[in-house]
């Protein structure tokens, strides 16, 4: 890969300064603005071909061909000057096609490049591609200006022929290799989503991403001021050199110069500032570059100044500036990215070439200006230069962040303006049909709307079967003043379904013009269900009761209803049914006299009467009841309605739970599930608290509190964490990370230096697998973390390309996490999430932390004293396999371990160690 580009810009140096020298020397630097213009027109033409060309073949068969037809051409172009046909069309086309020649040349082997490497290590050997590139330009324009007086400039395209002929073989072995491999991987992978890009034009393509657009106008604006720049080099070295053969002898001479000067940049520089500046920042030293050289030549217009210029613009343009473009084509989907690199680098570039062609034709032709006064708009492209390269920076985060993340929907929620005529139309059709889903939809959206209009349509509804469609329909009707359908509601107090009745009583007591009396009639009924339907509806309208003897009659009834069913000999499904009832009864009324109704049922042995009492109890918000609900997160079949239960308190409840999940003698089961009931509450001081436990020492608690709070961040994103708080943990984490892989390889290293089979390092192997987990656990950890600062789901999509089996996936989300953090966490993160579990790793952990490779002993002591109580466990239980005297105490400390499974463990332990000294 490296001699592959050596090859190909050794040629491209070779014939470009004879095509140059010829060119000028037989028709004149009045004739460039006309080339340039064909330029463009030919390579209009030929990206057409090779578009469709591309579309259908694979890479290494369109560079085969193309390497092709360059090394006949050559013969071709070698041919008619070597008779002396001095045609002017020759001249023209000879121009057009090194134009074209060397910019497909160069994208198919950066597009192969970006194939046989991935992102992470195109960053790192990007720069050793483009030194060979410069080699390649250094060689070949050294040769030139040697052998053009010796041998002539016609003899030099016999020599970029055979140089091309080696770049064949050498391409063959490259696609040998794995990139054959890779490259149908890729396309593989690819096509597991759904893309239309196949139908669609290359520059459609474009235009529908920033990214692509953005480079697009960079290559553009970058190729207008390099040909600029190259005309006025042009214009001034010809004016002074006339000689075919001194002037391109002289333009191989700079040619080597730039190169040599370009290949001490890319050797010593490139790689160093994309990685500490990033690409798009890397973009900025071009353009600042040709600024200074461009002043030079505005104010004097002298040889020196032009080569001055053309050294500004020559040395930085194959070095940092080419690694940084090719960097570009990295998140660009492998479906279009050879179209669209093809069409960037050859259509784009000769397109901005054929530009300039007209532009000069209108600065020299039209306006008269000189040489010197082109600098003005060179200047003044710098500029937009300057500022496509701002724009850039965020296009290419964006790019790589799409590249990683997978696809999900978010449904949210709609509100729509019901004052809107055409809109309650629509609404109203909808409510015509047998759609369920949509009716229910519709009466949704609909629940606080107040229309005449809706009257035959409600009316219609009431005779619908599903259970759903009558509750809404009842539930909206009541808010109808002006509507009467008492007649359709009466027959629903006897529904099957309990919700119905309720929602059907309730209709006809609010619509009733003597509620109270029509009340006493339903809690008479001789049907129970019925009466405990008005109970309902005197609960959820207990406020309305309390200025009037209402309350006392509601808790007579209640009090009766109760007894009544307490004597009744019922199934147990209805005694629970009616249980059930009063429990929700309870929590809608909110009645402190009744509460010991609802102790009660918080003590029923039926799980759903006991679901339905705590939901009661979280729905009174009272304090009395907490001790209990709290009790219950210990209970695994009740625990998420005691949570919701206690959540309903909002942030009332936090002085309760807090001192719950601090105490390490609490159960753990309710020291792990405070954090969820605070995710549930979700403010700004539930994350303000969380983040004070982000340290918390018991593990499984850290995690907890870990995920409520990313969770938290990535439903509310407007909900602020601590970025020192969370940094300084995130750094913890890392440390620890690193602290445990370097355990990881001393128990891997004993494990493969055991010649004991794996029955007998059945504790080895499974405290192997267990640190696995914690690293793999700590990891998820520290991008959660990450979520609570930056975009969580750049961070979830970064994870998971990061743990991905894919390389070239890894090294994406790696990429795009080079570019998104701070540089504080750059340190930190990107080690974690290149290496994860190499010797790589294992020496950053030396240099950045200090830490040092444990021994045995070291390992086993770090990981019996760590507050994970798994990992204390199977270090525990590696001790009894070893069954070392030397290790008694490590198992002492941990007898009266808050851990069950440790305590056995630890006892486990001494009674091997006894059995041993018995022996002896």
């Amino acid at each position: 890969m490296f001699f592959y580009p050596f090859l190909l810009i050794s040629t491209l140096l070779m014939v470009k300064p004879v095509r140059t020298s010829l060119f000028l020397t037989e028709l004149g630097v009045s004739a460039l603005p006309y080339a340039y213009i064909l330029v463009a027109v030919s390579s209009a033409i030929l990206i057409t071909v090779y578009s469709r060309l591309a579309e259908h073949h694979r890479l290494h068969k369109m560079i085969y061909t193309t390497l092709g037809l360059s090394i006949a051409s050559l013969l071709v172009f070698w041919l008619l000057l070597t008779i002396d046909y001095r045609a002017q069309w020759l001249y023209y086309l000879f121009w057009a096609w090194v134009a074209i020649f060397g910019p497909v040349v160069v994208s198919q082997f950066w597009l192969l490049a970006n194939y046989v490497f991935d992102a992470r290590e195109a960053k790192r050997l990007f720069s050793l591609l483009g030194a060979g590139a410069i080699s390649g330009g250094i060689v070949g324009g050294s040769f030139t200006s040697l052998m053009t007086p010796l041998i002539g400039t016609n003899q030099m395209l016999l020599c970029g022929a055979v140089f091309l002929t080696i770049s064949v073989v050498l391409v063959k072995l490259i696609w040998n290799q794995e990139t054959r491999e890779r490259y149908s991987d890729q396309l593989k992978r690819r096509k597991k989503y759904k893309f239309a890009s196949e139908e669609k034009p290359t520059l459609a393509l474009i235009f529908e991403s920033q990214h692509l657009t953005y480079w697009m106008l960079l290559v553009a604006i970058s190729v207008i001021v390099a040909n600029l720049v190259d005309y006025q080099y042009n214009a001034i070295a010809s004016s002074v050199i006339t000689d075919a053969d001194e002037l391109t002898a002289f333009f191989g001479l700079w040619t080597s110069i730039l190169n040599f000067a370009s290949l001490l940049i890319q050797v010593f520089l490139t790689s160093k500032f994309i990685k500490k500046f990033g690409v798009s920042a890397s973009l900025f030293f071009l353009p600042v570059g040709i600024i200074i050289g461009a002043i030079c030549v505005l104010g004097t217009g002298a040889l020196w100044a032009a080569v001055l210029m053309r050294s500004s613009e020559g040395s930085i343009k194959q070095s940092i500036n080419k690694a940084s473009l090719e960097l570009l084509a990295l998140p660009v989907p492998a479906e279009i990215k050879n179209r669209v690199k093809a069409f960037i680098d050859i259509f784009i570039d000769n397109l901005s070439t054929g530009l300039v062609g007209l532009m000069l034709i209108g600065m020299t032709y039209f306006l008269k200006w000189n040489v010197q006064q082109i600098g003005y708009v060179i200047l003044g492209l710098l500029g937009v230069w300057l500022f496509l390269n701002v724009q850039m920076r965020k296009a290419y985060v964006l790019a790589f962040r799409q590249a990683i993340e997978k696809r999900t929907i978010h449904l949210k929620d709609e509100t729509a303006r019901l004052d809107d005529a055409s809109l309650l139309n629509s609404l109203l059709t909808l409510l015509e049909g047998e759609n369920v889903r949509q009716i229910l939809y519709v009466l949704s959206i609909m629940e606080n709307t107040q229309s005449e209009r809706l009257a035959p349509y409600l009316d219609r509804l009431l005779d619908n079967d599903n259970e759903e469609v009558l509750i809404h329909t009842l539930r909206l009707a009541y808010q109808q003043k002006n509507m009467d359908l008492q007649e359709k509601v009466w027959p629903l107090i006897k529904h099957d379904n309990q919700l119905v009745r309720i929602e059907s009583v309730r209709y006809i007591l609010l619509s009733a013009e003597d509620s109270r009396a029509l009340f006493q009639d339903f809690i008479k009924d001789e049907d129970i269900r019925i009466r405990l339907a008005a109970l309902m509806v005197a609960a959820l309208e207990y406020n309305s009761l309390k200025d009037t003897d209402g309350v006392e009659v509601f808790r007579e009834f209640f009090t009766r209803l109760n007894d009544e069913i307490q004597n009744l000999d019922a199934d147990q499904d209805e005694i629970e049914f009616y249980k059930k009832e009063f429990a929700c009864i309870l929590g809608a009324a909110k009645d402190p006299e009744l509460y010991p109704y609802l102790h009660l049922l918080l003590g029923d042995t039926s799980l759903n009467t006991l679901r339905h009492a705590i939901r009661a109890a979280g729905n009174t918000r009272s304090e009395e009841f907490i001790p209990t609900l709290i009790a219950h997160l210990s209970t695994r079949r009740v625990r998420g309605v005691a949570q919701e239960a206690l959540a309903s308190y909002g942030e009332t409840i936090l002085p309760h739970l807090l001192p719950r999940m601090d105490d390490p003698h609490e159960d753990i089961r309710i020291r792990v599930a405070v954090p969820e009931i605070m995710y549930r509450i979700s403010s700004q001081e539930v994350v303000t608290v969380l983040e004070n436990y982000l340290a918390i020492p018991d593990v499984i608690v850290r995690d907890s509190v870990i995920r409520a709070l990313s969770k938290i961040k990535s439903r509310y994103k407007s909900l602020k964490c601590n970025k020192q708080i969370v940094a300084t943990r995130i750094r913890e984490e890392a440390r620890h990370y690193c602290h445990m892989l370097l355990v990881y390889h001393t128990q891997l290293n004993v494990l493969k230096r055991s010649r004991k089979t794996n029955d007998e390092n059945s504790a080895l192997n499974l405290l192997v697998r267990a640190i696995e987990e914690r690293l793999a656990k700590t990891l998820e950890w520290t991008f959660r973390l990450l979520s609570m600062t930056y975009s969580p789901d750049d961070m979830y999509n970064a994870y998971t390309g990061v743990i991905h089996e894919k390389a070239d996936l890894r090294a994406n989300a790696v990429e795009f996490l080079d570019n998104v953090l701070e540089h504080d966490l750059k340190r930190v993160i990107l080690p974690l999430a290149e290496h994860r579990t190499s010797r790589v790793l294992v020496k950053h952990a030396r240099e950045m932390y200090g830490l040092q490779s444990p021994t045995e002993e070291e390992s086993l002591e770090y990981l019996v004293n760590t507050t994970d109580g798994w990992l204390r466990a199977c270090t525990l239980f590696r001790l009894a396999e070893i069954a070392d005297p030397d290790y008694e105490l490590f198992a002492e400390k941990h007898l009266n371990d808050q851990f069950p499974v440790v305590r056995e463990t630890a006892q486990l332990v001494m009674r091997k160690l006894n059995r041993s000294e018995q022996s002896e």
